[in-house]
Parts: C-alpha cells; structure tokens; sequence
C-alpha cells in the first residue's frame, strides 16, 4: 500500500519525543497505530475549500515516549498496550480492554488439561476447587516491592532493624 507523506501532526509527535531523547520513524508510529496502540491524529477542517489539518490526540507525546523506549522485536502489542496503560498513559479503550480480555481467556488451569475440549467453565471451576487448587494473584507492584525488600534486607549491615518506608521501596 503506497504511503502518503508524513502529516505535520507527526512530525511534530517525532520531533517532541526526539526532544525527550526517543527515536522513531513516521512508519513505526504507522505500526503503533495498525496494532491499535496509539490512536489516530484528530482531523480539522480548515473550510472553503482549504483542506484539513490533524494534531495528536491528547497524551500521544508522552505515550510514543514510553513506546519507543519499550517496544522492541518479540514484544506483543497487547502486553504492550497493558504495560501503558498500567503506567498510567493514554492508550485507546478498545485496545486496553480487549488486550486484558485476552489475558484473563489466556489463562489455563492445570485442571483443564484432563478435562474435554469446550468444557463449560462452571466444570473447571468445580474440578479446580475439588482437586483443592488455590491460586492467589500477586499485583506486579507487591512483587517489586517483595523484590526491594529482599535486596535491601541481603545488603542491611547496621545495627538494629532497618526503617524504611513504603514510599522509598516503590515510585508513587
């Protein structure tokens, strides 16, 4: 498919993040946007017969920012696009929500392995509890949490027990 030539809206969306240190193409921002996770520019008509104009979307700067800094070869736009959105960025709804139902249809019990294909999901949940499976889920901020505390406990030479804070073991 032959490409038009890259819009002034992003030009400026390479230029603002070149600022902050990201490099990218017009083409990747291309690919962000065919894999849903940036959304496209908001189109202006200038009237009479003038054309139209487009600007970035509202936290698209800061969302190709993080992008070009964390998406590389391997990386699937959906944990992409989970990752962003979790960091608190501006990624479009239907991106966010069918990349998390993909992840909670993703998950396989152990149970389900001896069960037949298409079993309902009120059978596995009751093969699951009958074989006394329990999961908990641990939230990725608790694990790096768990993770600080055990590298600050490993190093801690002084006397007495350490002090510290929450708030100096994770951001925010």
């Amino acid at each position: 498919m032959p490409r038009s030539t890259v819009s002034e809206a992003d030009r400026q969306l390479i230029a603002d993040a070149a600022r902050h240190g990201a490099v990218f193409t017009a083409r990747q921002l291309e690919r962000w946007r065919a894999a849903g996770l940036l959304a496209p520019n908001a189109r202006r008509a200038l009237g009479r017969g003038q054309g139209s104009t487009s600007a970035p979307p509202a936290g698209a700067a800061e969302l190709v920012i993080w992008l070009a800094a964390n998406a590389r070869p391997g990386r699937r736009p959906g944990d992409l696009a989970l990752l962003a959105f979790a960091a608190g960025l501006a990624v479009p709804e239907g991106t966010v929500r069918a990349s998390f139902a993909a992840a909670a249809t993703g998950v396989r019990l152990p149970v389900e392995a001896s069960m037949p294909a298409g079993a309902a999901p009120e059978d596995v949940a009751d093969a699951a509890v009958a074989a006394g499976q329990r999961f908990t889920i641990v939230p990725a901020r608790m694990r790096h949490i768990d993770r600080a505390l055990a590298q600050r406990s490993a190093a801690w030479t002084g006397p007495g027990p350490p002090s510290w804070t929450l708030a100096g073991l994770t951001p925010g």
